[in-house]
């Protein structure tokens, strides 16, 4: 009876210590998965925060908790100068920018975001902000020509959380 009971508990024993590997294995198997494929440059360790930059990186992370979205500019052409009939300005394209997956980024003296317009490589402006409304659309004109890249800085430790897709301008064919 004693020799029973003494395998059953070693048995107990060494179901306790695998149990969480297997769940364990299993996170790291989703966690793969999410940044496998270029996956990790849309997901960040934190909310709010710049996104991975490897696959390695990524799946220490996953395994070690959970990932969040990082933070994504969508930008959509709406339109040129000449679809608007404005002969006011020069030519350019309207654009819709929508910010995503931002998160407030605490209090101090100054903006905690900051905003890069780049044309054709060049930083053409820089705007501060205390915060990026999300799923919220704004505009944004960029001349004929020019391609623009913008870049969402968090002020306070310098990491970029986010960077547009480039925007080339052009005129209807």
């Amino acid at each position: 009876m004693k020799k029973h009971l003494l395998v059953f508990l070693a048995a107990l024993s060494l179901f306790a210590v695998l149990a969480p590997m297997g769940a364990s294995a299993q996170g790291n198997s989703e966690a793969a998965q999410t940044c496998q494929q270029g996956g990790f440059a849309n997901v960040s360790a934190r909310a709010g925060g710049p996104p991975f930059t490897s696959t390695g990186e990524c799946v220490s992370a996953g395994a070690q908790g959970t990932v969040y979205p990082a933070p994504t500019i969508v930008i959509e052409r709406a339109g040129t100068s000449d679809d608007y009939g404005d002969q006011t300005k020069d030519d350019y394209c309207f654009y819709w920018k929508t910010f995503y997956n931002f998160v407030e980024l605490g209090e101090f003296d100054g903006f905690p975001l900051e905003i890069a317009y780049y044309h054709d490589g060049v930083l053409e402006s820089i705007s501060g902000y205390d915060y990026v409304e999300n799923g919220v659309q704004r505009g944004d004109i960029v001349p004929f020509g020019v391609t623009q890249v913008i870049v969402v800085t968090d002020r306070q430790t310098g990491e970029v959380l986010a960077t547009g897709a480039p925007q080339v301008c052009e005129a209807r064919p």
